[in-house]
């Protein structure tokens, strides 16, 4: 079924204006079957971000619409929306196991280091092969997936800058959000990301945080249902 997604807003579990609840009513009344919620967790702020928000839904049995877990962190590269409860919950963990380390050692080694936070995720199935002989084989698992956002900082220059390593790790990117035509503005950028992301998507996005804002943008996708499986596998196909 075709379904509308707002894949990037705020609750007051960081620096929005609405309760979980609230978010998915409005979501409901402007015409969304669904949205992510992507409250701030980075190492430079205070808010429990992954802790509040699951206790909110497993608290809450009668919202309104379908609402995903998500979380948007910073990071010296740019701001990066993930989405999945697992890759939430590693993300809380992985930065708090490593501020420490990041005193030590300086910024960019601790950001080196978020590449295994993402590529350490992975999956085992076997082959027995023709000859009956067992083989494993890994690959990533589908429990996440994660998109660069505020695309108004981007520019060529910093497409260039970007470690090589995201590219195999991000699955899309914001190219529009309240503000923001970034499709428009800026097609040479846009075209860098499509020839360098593995099926890369485009996202069209509020960053709601309050107001009337939430679903003024929003993506359009083809979904059995509106849950996190799915949407992890719109991203990777």
């Amino acid at each position: 079924m075709l379904c509308k997604l707002d894949l990037h807003c705020h609750s007051i579990a960081s620096d929005g204006a609405e309760t979980i609840p609230e978010l998915a009513e409005m979501a409901v009344r402007v015409g969304l079957s669904g949205l992510v919620i992507t409250d701030h967790c980075s190492p430079n702020n205070a808010f429990t971000m992954n802790r509040t928000i699951l206790e909110s839904l497993e608290s809450v049995s009668n919202l309104q619409c379908p609402v995903i877990v998500g979380s948007e962190i910073q990071t010296p590269y740019g701001e990066f929306l993930l989405y999945g409860k697992k890759a939430c919950e590693q993300w809380d963990h992985y930065k708090r196991d490593l501020a420490p380390i990041a005193k030590i050692f300086g910024i960019t080694q601790y950001w080196e280091m978020f590449e295994k936070f993402v590529l350490h995720k992975v999956t085992y199935s076997f082959d027995f092969g023709r000859c009956g002989i067992v083989k494993a084989v890994i690959g990533p698992k589908l429990s996440y997936a994660m998109a660069l956002c505020h695309p108004n900082i981007v520019d060529r220059d910093w497409c260039l800058d970007m470690p090589k390593m995201f590219w195999g790790l991000v699955h899309g990117f914001e190219i529009q959000n309240e503000n923001i035509h970034y499709d428009q503005t800026k097609p040479e950028v846009v075209d860098f990301f499509m020839k360098n992301i593995p099926h890369c998507k485009c996202l069209r996005n509020s960053d709601h945080h309050g107001g009337d804002t939430l679903g003024m943008c929003y993506n359009e996708m083809e979904l059995k249902e509106v849950s996190e499986n799915q949407l992890i596998h719109w991203f990777r196909v």
